[in-house]
């Protein structure tokens, strides 16, 4: 009686034996993707995941999960996660993984903002960031013309333009060059191509006392008066003191003396010592 009772307890030990897991003193991890990818912990390979899930026998604690694919074309499928493993549980995790794109991606498609954006640090950063001034360059070239010289707010450029950036207006480099009246000096200045630009227009009188500076001093060698004028830039070349502004009133039109500071009016069909210089809005 003894010896079966005794067979029978050994018996039931091993049955209990068979039936435990065979990772009873570690977690289960149970891994199913949206799409075939590699499984990392840690930093290390572990396997596949996919339809069919991936088991991870893991011990208790916390570890890095990453899961990844890399695409032909620089991009590839990405998941990271921070899991925390319990000993004898088993945890069930669904990946869905999400689209990244390579530093080379980006180089390679010069899609150089980006790049920085994503790899400020990257071996590609420094030459995307001197391609993208260099685009930049040649783009305010392309609206502007080529830089010549500054002086102080003014910008000269190559096509005889020049530029006040703190007024963003943009001037003929030089007026009209001779005597003028009113209405011809209106049609010089609406019809003056200067930099390839079609809205030229005659300034008006706050705009011209925006050119003026009484510390700044040009001589007017190609005028009948000798005097100086007082323009804000030598970039601008006034051949006389005396360029016609757009303001009427009845027969007579505006004009600013740059010799004395000084708004004054005229009849428009004056055309002594008088300029036309064409302006326009920067933007």
């Amino acid at each position: 009686m003894r010896n079966i009772f005794t067979y029978v307890i050994i018996t039931l030990v091993g049955c209990l034996i068979i039936s435990m897991p065979a990772h009873a003193d570690k977690g289960v991890v149970r891994i199913t993707c949206d799409q075939e990818a590699d499984v990392f912990i840690n930093g290390k390979q572990k396997g596949e995941c996919g339809d069919t899930s991936l088991d991870l026998a893991l011990k208790g604690g916390k570890y890095s999960l990453v899961v990844r694919k890399d695409k032909k074309d620089g991009s590839y499928m990405y998941f990271e996660k921070q899991i925390f493993v319990d000993d004898d549980a088993i945890q069930k995790l669904s990946v869905k993984l999400r689209t990244l794109y390579t530093e080379e991606f980006y180089w390679e498609r010069k899609r150089y903002e980006l790049l920085i954006d994503r790899y400020p640090k990257g071996k590609h950063a420094a030459e995307a960031k001197r391609l993208i001034e260099a685009e930049r360059t040649i783009k305010a070239d392309e609206k502007w013309g080529v830089e010549t010289r500054r002086d102080g707010r003014f910008i000269a450029y190559d096509n005889g333009t020049v530029l006040d950036i703190r007024t963003n207006l943009m001037w003929a480099a030089k007026d009209n060059g001779s005597d003028i009246n009113w209405a011809n000096a209106k049609s010089y200045c609406e019809n003056y191509r200067g930099g390839g630009y079609t809205d030229w227009r005659m300034p008006t009188h706050d705009e011209l006392t925006w050119l003026y500076d009484a510390s700044k001093s040009q001589w007017q060698t190609e005028c009948d008066s000798f005097a100086k004028s007082h323009v804000a830039t030598d970039l601008i070349h006034l051949t006389c003191f005396l360029p016609w502004a757009s303001e009427t009133r009845g027969s007579d039109a505006a004009y600013f003396r740059f010799d004395f500071g000084i708004r004054n009016w005229s009849p428009q069909s004056d055309g002594y010592n008088t300029r036309a210089l064409p302006v326009r809005s920067g933007k």
